[in-house]
């Protein structure tokens, strides 16, 4: 496992969120799993789960049955994350 300087994976950590600048979460959760050692789901629920929960919105930030079903697929290009494509209640809308 990565050295953690910052103590994320201490529990520390509960939420991240943005209303400012949302491609952020995206930066942030992959930042967690290459510079703290998240695995990819504990970074997503950071920037996701998490950050639902928090706000009381039972029926956002994960993929289940029932749920809203607001996912951006992405791909890494060269180190960088590239949005691919957007859905909202489970529809493409980008």
């Amino acid at each position: 496992m990565k050295p953690d300087p910052h103590g994320l994976r201490a529990g520390v950590l509960d939420a991240l969120s943005s209303d400012d600048v949302p491609p952020s979460l995206l930066k942030s959760a992959c930042l967690l799993r290459r510079d703290a050692g998240f695995s990819l789901p504990e970074a997503l629920a950071v920037v996701s789960r998490r950050p639902a929960l928090a706000c009381g919105l039972q029926d956002r930030g994960e993929i289940g049955l029932g749920l809203r079903g607001d996912f951006v697929r992405v791909r890494e290009v060269a180190g960088q994350s590239v949005v691919r494509e957007v859905f909202v209640r489970g529809r493409r809308v980008a």
